[in-house]
């Protein structure tokens, strides 16, 4: 005849396991899902980043060309007036030097200006790997895993808890 008590104890370790089983199934899927969740958050915010980047770049240029234009029309307008005013020589060639050295002025506070967004966007990116690399430190901790010893102990357990009660009832 079949002990109820042992019964009990395997049918409670059998339980056990394979809740203990489910359970980590189910924690390493949410693990997957969390850490494909956060390669697209941390793709996402390269991609924007990038773009603003871009954007950036597309302002400075036209900026740049626009100065380049503004500069060759005032030298052309200062050769003009000066030569309506029978101005010539040394005189000239400093007022064209001096817009050429603003012109330039203004391209090289341009191109520093890129300079240091560009170390900026850098670093910020690297900031991001780094932030989303501890996110996924933090998603994929280790799953505990389902122990058929740990199982069996709980029911063996339980079944000399049944044992001890039934004895007691049938004494």
């Amino acid at each position: 005849m079949c002990n109820p008590a042992a019964i009990i104890g395997v049918a409670q370790g059998a339980s056990s396991f394979i809740g203990a089983r489910n359970a980590a199934k189910a924690q390493e899927e949410a693990q997957r899902r969390a850490s494909l969740a956060e390669n697209e958050r941390l793709r996402s915010e390269q991609i924007s980043l990038r773009q603003q980047q871009a954007q950036t770049a597309v302002g400075r240029g036209q900026r740049k060309v626009s100065a380049e234009i503004a500069a060759r029309e005032a030298r052309a307008k200062a050769r003009l007036a000066a030569g309506h005013a029978g101005i010539s020589g040394l005189s000239v060639d400093a007022v064209i030097n001096n817009l050429t050295r603003k012109e330039g002025a203004y391209i090289s506070s341009e191109d520093m200006r890129a300079e240091m967004q560009d170390t900026a966007l850098a670093l910020q990116l690297e900031q991001g790997v780094i932030a989303s690399h501890q996110n996924q430190l933090r998603i994929n901790r280790p799953v505990p895993q389902a122990s058929l010893l740990e199982a069996g102990l709980d029911g063996a357990m339980t079944g000399l808890n049944a044992a001890n009660i039934m004895s007691r009832y049938t004494a």
